[in-house]
């Protein structure tokens, strides 16, 4: 009963925070993002740096969270935003805007599979030694394989687990197995030479999306309805 008052309480406060911010417009006051991990670097790429040389004197809080930690903070209204990756649907969080994502097979350059030009197959898949988060971690990408993996009747095989993507990433850039990973996630390595990125053929894998998130019913503040033009625009996401 308290949890639900205290809820309550953080949605009415919300509520009114936007409707002084209207009154204000985009000169002051606070916006509060939970990010998924492996799109800081590509906030401050662009959204982060735009809105910032915009609105010098609104303040920035980010964080980054679990898929379900953020959808529940946006739930709350204890963040204004999520921006998240293959999160589930969460009744009190509604998707502004979104794009495909899909999840390839991340392996070191010079993988016998990379000069197959071809989607790598299901057996193939399951054949292979991999980097993979924790079921603890709590990534959208986890969320994939356990779909897959319940789909298909059957488990990949780990023989690196962790909770982090600069592990993952680090796994397969030193040439130590492949990973499952977006394309986007791994841009850098790939641009470099260090390794490929290899369709999956599989409908699981290739549903995968990033999405932004806000409280359904919560009318957006000016910061944050100009927050989420910027980041659709940067992450080359679809409104709607």
């Amino acid at each position: 009963m308290l949890h639900d008052y205290y809820r309550e309480t953080l949605l009415q406060h919300a509520d009114l925070q936007s409707k002084l911010d209207d009154l204000r417009g985009i000169r002051s006051g606070s916006i509060g993002l939970a990010v998924s991990e492996g799109f800081i670097e590509d906030l401050f790429d662009g959204p982060l740096d735009e809105f910032r040389q915009r609105y010098p004197a609104v303040r920035i809080e980010l964080m980054h969270a679990s898929v379900d930690e953020i959808s529940r903070q946006v739930a709350e209204s204890a963040v204004d935003l999520g921006v998240t990756y293959n999160a589930a649907p969460h009744e009190g969080v509604v998707v502004v805007a979104s794009r495909p994502m899909p999840i390839d097979l991340i392996v070191p350059a010079g993988h016998p599979l990379a000069k197959l030009r071809r989607p790598v197959t299901i057996d193939e898949l399951l054949s292979l030694p991999l980097a993979l988060a924790l079921v603890s971690s709590g990534y959208g990408l986890r969320r994939a394989v356990e779909v897959f993996e319940f789909t298909h009747r059957a488990h990949l095989k780990p023989v690196f687990t962790t909770n982090g993507l600069a592990a993952l990433r680090g796994f397969v850039a030193h040439g130590h197995g492949a990973t499952l990973l977006s394309h986007e996630t791994m841009r850098r390595e790939i641009e470099a030479g260090l390794v490929a990125a290899l369709e999956i053929d599989d409908v699981v894998f290739r549903r995968a999306q990033a999405q932004l998130l806000a409280r359904k019913g919560r009318r957006l503040s000016p910061a944050s309805a100009e927050m989420v033009k910027l980041v659709a625009t940067g992450l080359s996401m679809t409104l709607g």
